[in-house]
């Protein structure tokens, strides 16, 4: 198979799981050929003496604090209207799935922020939905790591706001998405895993 053949496979119409099989198969024989040991700390890849730099690897993670002045005003946009009125009563919250061996996040403003770690899920729920952890394949891959470096599940639930509506909870759950990224989106880089994405405004 030549470049121009793989330039045609499409892409678009493969589902996240597929497209995750794929990385991690090319990961692999990347790192049996010699030429990576880690694709997600690689900054450069040099194969045939040519040298591939991944410059969306390193503002990744920086994307985010970059805009952290940005989001008080982001949470005090109005989005209620993409999103149904639903239940009114106030048992719903906005959680989040943290690496607490990461460094804690710590965000003074109207909108306070705290975690004990750095997200890599969020969602929204009542009940004990927040400690159900199983979500997606990349979720998945991202509680084993934890739980082989020794860290307990209550350790990766992170509530981050409670007593809301079920419209207030989708919609803070939206921004909050909207603001870290997902991993999977092609125009932002982002760091969480969550597959699906929330409503947003037209242009965001």
């Amino acid at each position: 198979m030549n470049f121009a053949e793989i330039a045609q496979l499409p892409y678009r119409q493969l589902p996240t799981e597929v497209l995750l099989l794929m990385r991690e198969q090319l990961r692999k024989e990347l790192t049996r050929r010699g030429h990576v040991n880690n694709l997600e700390d690689l900054q450069q890849l040099q194969v045939g003496g040519r040298v591939f730099r991944r410059g969306a690897i390193q503002p990744q993670e920086k994307a985010y604090k970059d805009r952290f002045q940005e989001l008080d005003a982001l949470v005090a946009e109005d989005w209620s209207e993409l999103f149904p009125e639903g239940s009114l009563d106030r048992r719903f919250y906005v959680y989040a799935h943290v690496d607490p061996r990461k460094k804690h996040i710590r965000k003074a403003g109207e909108f306070q922020l705290f975690m004990k770690g750095i997200p890599f899920y969020i969602g929204k729920g009542t009940g004990r939905r927040g400690w159900q952890l199983n979500r997606n394949e990349g979720h998945g891959v991202q509680l084993r790591k934890l739980k082989e470096a020794g860290i307990a599940d209550s350790e990766v639930v992170e509530i981050i706001r409670d007593g809301l509506t079920e419209r207030e909870a989708l919609e803070l759950e939206s921004k909050l998405i909207f603001f870290f990224g997902t991993k999977f989106e092609t125009d932002r880089k982002g760091i969480l895993v969550n597959l699906d994405f929330p409503a947003r405004p037209i242009g965001k």
